[in-house]
């Protein structure tokens, strides 16, 4: 017969597997909840990436069929010459993100349209500075190993590119324009309208019209014009009537530090997008190079394809709304979900590599050679797919995070320093031609680049993080009015320096940041509660200065002004801003020093002969 004790035993045994089956039952329920928001958001964005880059896959399918030297010149001029430039405006049109979040989370949103005018002018200009690229392919190709035949082939090519290349310049702040309002899929229906007007005319003019290689460039002309044409008409014809009302001459004020912030942007992000492509380029060294560089180029276009699924993923946006609503342990569940789904992702396509291997590259061309050569890289292939489902996440995260800085020079280190040397070595020193310089460049570089995300992602300590995207670079052109209704006013502390999209401002406004008071004005901060930054002081007292503030951080929420010193009885025009880089016109400016300062130490002239605290 049972005792009393083993029943008592069977007891809470029972129930302590009752409330684990609970709490497993509670965790898979948060992250189904978590999934469905994450894929409402990125589902559309995801679409729109894979459609679009499809259209470059298709293009280089269609050519590659017509011959091997055929297959290495697009692929060169796609993923080299295109390439280059479409990560360097990529990435610079990645600053409307900042701006355009914060311009719509602050109601501002005729700033929105102004900001994306300022885009295109600026990108504009970078376009025709980037020309000599298309207009020199052919030497450049030849300094650099290529073969004739391949190099002219690919000057040709690259030449008939130059129409894509300035859709670019238009395309990219359009989408982030329409992505800011929460209109991506709006560019996702274009894109697959797109995706259908480039197999048609690929067809037609590389088969029907024989018009070959310029054919096949020409389709992708046509296509990308199309998604810039469809989107502006889409925005000009009533779809964004609150951000779009029409052109503006405010569109050219500003333009250099517009142009300083988008820079730093795109050169960020080329660090990462220019790495394996440099492999392409060092492959015409060796024997064989047509051969390999088309097997190559198979293996990296199938590479970037799964790619645009991590790299829509937005994990720093979610991470950012998490923590600006105070809650560190939901921005470490958002970022298990964003990398666990993106490594399942992965890992099926790394799946199905492995098991089409010896048939995938029968997409690109028909050449028993060029298949056996993708063949024996496929491995590497699988490899690159799975880490390159979780670093771009990781790497989002790291941005939502503010370790923008620290990412950068990790990407320095582990691409540059690390893994270019240790590709070379094994692909000359030691022999192994292009797969020991592949595997080298993916175990020095990536692999160890993403080892060092996880690490410091998973020691973090989320309860003390701050969502610091935006605080220095994104004020210096956030709109703001007296009164307290932009974003950087007291009136608004949950929106202060903070970058969120359309659908995370949304929800910011529902669960407001916490917000402390600021130090008194002038007082001495020790160097243990100082931060580091550009706009502090550390360990010193915060100096009164004229026409700009001296400050110290205590914390993330507690700053110390010392006061704005405007000047007395002259006009506060567009030169005498505040330290923010906040510049307002009319009006004589009044004494705003550390005795009659606001909260925040700052007085500024606005529209009458006093000036007004914001």
């Amino acid at each position: 017969m049972e005792s009393e004790e083993d029943r008592n035993v069977v007891n809470v045994r029972l129930s302590e597997s009752l409330l684990a089956a609970e709490e497993r039952e509670r965790f898979w329920r948060k992250v189904w909840i978590e999934s469905k928001q994450l894929w409402k958001i990125v589902g559309p964005s995801i679409f729109s990436r894979v459609a679009m880059y499809t259209m470059n896959v298709v293009t280089q399918a269609f050519a590659g069929h017509l011959g091997d030297v055929d297959l290495a010149a697009i692929s060169i001029a796609n993923n080299v010459i295109v390439g280059f430039n479409f990560g360097l405006l990529l990435g610079m049109a990645s600053a409307l993100e900042t701006l355009c979040g914060q311009a719509f989370g602050a109601n501002k949103y005729d700033m929105l349209g102004i900001y994306m005018q300022r885009c295109w002018i600026v990108q504009f200009l970078c376009c025709f500075l980037l020309l000599p690229f298309y207009i020199l392919a052919t030497p450049i190709l030849k300094l650099l190993g290529q073969s004739d035949d391949v190099a002219e082939q690919c000057g040709v090519v690259s030449l008939w590119l130059i129409p894509l290349h300035f859709s670019f310049a238009f395309q990219f702040p359009l989408l982030r324009f329409l992505q800011c309002q929460g209109k991506a899929w709006v560019m996702a229906w274009v894109s697959v309208v797109g995706l259908v007007v480039n197999v048609l005319s690929c067809y037609v003019l590389v088969y029907v019209w024989d018009l070959g290689l310029v054919g096949a460039a020409i389709s992708l002309d046509i296509s990308w014009w199309l998604l810039v044409l469809a989107g502006y008409g889409y925005m000009v014809c009533g779809g964004c009537p609150l951000t779009w009302t029409g052109y503006s001459m405010q569109a050219f004020s500003g333009l250099w530090d517009f142009f300083k912030l988008s820079a730093a942007s795109g050169i960020m992000l080329c660090l990462e997008n220019w790495y394996y492509r440099i492999l392409i380029l060092m492959t015409g060294h060796w024997k064989d190079a047509t051969i390999v560089v088309d097997a190559l180029s198979i293996c990296m276009t199938i590479s970037g394809w799964e790619m645009m699924i991590p790299l829509a993923f937005f994990a720093g946006a979610g991470v950012a709304n998490e923590l600006g609503g105070g809650n560190g342990k939901g921005a470490k569940f958002a970022t298990q979900v964003s990398v666990g789904e993106s490594t399942v992702i992965g890992a099926l396509f790394c799946l199905i590599i492995i098991l089409f291997c010896d048939q995938f590259a029968y997409i690109f061309t028909s050449t028993s050679d060029v298949v056996q050569v993708v063949h024996q890289m496929a491995y590497l292939l699988a490899l690159t797919i799975l880490f390159n489902s979780v670093q771009p996440v990781l790497s989002g995260v790291a941005v939502g995070l503010g370790w923008q800085a620290r990412v950068a020079y990790i990407n320095i280190g582990c691409y540059y320093i690390i893994g270019l040397p240790l590709g070379i070595l094994m692909g000359w020193v030691f022999n192994l031609g292009v797969k020991g310089m592949w595997g080298g460049m993916i175990l020095g570089g990536t692999a160890i680049q993403t080892a060092i995300l996880v690490i410091i992602t998973a020691r973090c300590d989320w309860d003390k993080e701050h969502p610091t995207v935006g605080t220095d670079r994104g004020n210096r052109f956030a709109p703001t009015q007296p009164g307290g209704t932009g974003i950087n006013s007291p009136a608004s502390p949950s929106r202060n320096g903070l970058y969120l999209s359309w659908r995370l401002r949304k929800s910011l406004d529902n669960n407001p940041r916490p917000w402390k008071p600021s130090r008194v004005i002038g007082e001495e901060v020790p160097e243990s509660e100082g931060s580091s930054g550009d706009d502090v002081v550390k360990g010193e007292k915060a100096l009164e200065g004229d026409g700009g503030t001296a400050r110290a951080v205590k914390s993330v929420h507690e700053r110390v002004y010392a006061g704005t010193r405007k000047k007395v009885g002259t006009m506060a025009d567009g030169e005498d801003g505040d330290d923010s880089g906040f510049r307002w016109r009319g009006g004589e400016g009044v004494s705003g020093g550390a005795e009659d300062g606001d909260a925040n130490g700052r007085r500024v002239a606005f529209g009458g002969e006093s000036g007004c605290d914001y």
